[in-house]
């Protein structure tokens, strides 16, 4: 683990492997850079791998303070520009919004841009279903509302009971105040608008989260999309092999050697 600081906050994060284009792996809600353990082994073979625990997540520092989208787009730009990070394939977990902002805000780092299980465009029932996800994290049963958001849209069935405790321990180790902020501004941010302006090669992997993969073309024609159904939502540790042979592929069509 390497450390740099942003603003006087320190950002853990792990830099191996050597290739182009550079993989930039960026984690989820409650997550942190160890959830693409099984891709960094696999492609540090052959590329630049980053991956890093975004501010008030992991071993980063965890100061009080709003966790904008826009603010961790811009910490993205950063770590790519003390890295030296070159038009890199940036792989999201989950969180979509912040790659959707930094694609669209900072296009001259983003040679591809791959979503793995994002609620992208998922519509109002989703987007009722995370207001009161908010108002749970905010009252004093906010344990109980993780473990039910978890146990409704995280866990596939038959999810064992210590996998459930582990990914639970890990989401309630990120403090309480970055739990509520980061949901408030990801539930608030306006994925049209910027998905509207997004140009670069554009990769959505479904798992068990809705998501509009229609609506998500109308607005980015050059939309790939693949499937890796049945192990929930933390796809890239349930069933690595898969996720790694389908950003392979997309890294392949991105590469910029001849």
């Amino acid at each position: 683990m390497a450390t740099m600081e942003i603003d006087g906050v320190g950002i853990a994060y792990d830099d191996s492997g050597a290739g182009a284009p550079p993989i930039l792996f960026v984690h989820g809600w409650g997550g942190n850079r160890t959830n693409f353990a099984p891709q960094v082994a696999h492609f540090a073979t052959s590329h630049r791998v980053v991956a890093l625990d975004r501010r008030g997540h992991g071993e980063s520092d965890k100061p009080e303070q709003d966790y904008t989208i826009e603010g961790a787009a811009d910490d993205l730009a950063a770590v790519c520009r003390e890295l030296g990070l070159d038009r890199a394939i940036v792989v999201q977990h989950s969180f979509d919004r912040i790659a959707f902002d930094f694609a669209n805000r900072y296009p001259e780092f983003v040679r591809g841009l791959c979503i793995l299980d994002g609620p992208t465009l998922a519509g109002p029932g989703f987007d009722e279903a995370a207001r009161q996800f908010l108002s749970g994290l905010e009252s004093e049963h906010w344990l109980a509302a993780i473990r039910g958001f978890a146990d409704e849209l995280v866990f596939a069935p038959g999810t064992s009971d210590e996998v459930r405790e582990q990914t639970i321990a890990e989401v309630t180790a990120t403090p309480r105040h970055v739990l509520v902020s980061t949901w408030r501004h990801f539930i608030a941010y306006p994925s049209e608008d910027a998905l509207s302006k997004i140009t670069c090669p554009l990769l959505y992997i479904a798992g068990s989260f809705p998501a509009d993969t229609e609506r998500l073309r109308e607005l980015c024609p050059q939309l790939e999309t693949a499937e890796v159904r049945g192990c929930g939502h933390l796809i890239m540790l349930a069933n690595p092999e898969a996720v790694n042979r389908i950003l392979a592929g997309f890294v392949a069509q991105t590469d910029p050697r001849p």
